[in-house]
């Protein structure tokens, strides 16, 4: 296989690629903000800051995408109200912000959020969320934040198997069986990296 090349940030003009890689991974966590495919792509293609994430390329092609969260802004930053409206109008836009609230994730003084990692899934398997959670927690360790915290769904095991085995530890689990029909899942653990 040709080699992988992880680097910072991306040429806006790719949005819709990564949006539609981003929808992919997590479109189930969105589709009770607005169930159409191309309205949440339409969205993500506007709100994404492409400085706060790292993408896996090979042969000039993004192939995985690892976003993060800073208290100076995030991958996904552009998603506020006006954006919703724009693509939903007044009422589905009201309703979308209020669902994707409920993910809304603050990072403390001197912490880094993870914003998701996702893999196309044509090149799942080949170490490449390994090497992007790696590129979050070095940049985490290079910029003086003392820690990276992440959320894992109680869905993906094989996610938390691979965050515990880069050194992450569960502080929290949270469990929400009555919010399942409408963010896909029944709950999630919050996992914590010390880099300082």
């Amino acid at each position: 296989m040709t080699d992988i090349v992880v680097k910072r940030g991306w040429d806006i003009v790719q949005a819709k690629k990564i949006a539609m890689l981003y929808d992919e991974a997590f479109g189930f966590k969105f589709s009770g903000a607005t169930a159409n495919k191309e309205s949440r792509i339409r969205i993500l293609s506007k709100s994404f800051i492409p400085d706060f994430s790292y993408v896996a390329v090979i042969d000039h092609e993004i192939v995985g995408l690892a976003g993060f969260q800073t208290y100076y802004g995030a991958l996904t930053g552009g998603m506020n109200l006006n954006v919703l409206i724009d693509e939903l109008g007044l009422a589905r836009g009201a309703w979308a912000a209020i669902v994707l609230s409920l993910f809304e994730r603050k990072p403390k003084a001197q912490e880094l959020v993870m914003d998701g990692i996702v893999v196309d899934s044509q090149f799942r398997g080949k170490g490449i969320g390994s090497m992007l959670l790696d590129k979050i927690v070095y940049h985490a360790h290079q910029n003086g934040y003392n820690s990276v915290r992440l959320d894992v769904i109680d869905s993906n095991p094989k996610a938390k198997n691979l965050y515990e085995s880069k050194g992450f530890v569960s502080t929290h689990s949270e469990r929400f069986p009555y919010l399942e029909w409408l963010i896909g899942f029944t709950g999630a653990t919050t996992m914590v990296k010390e880099v300082a």
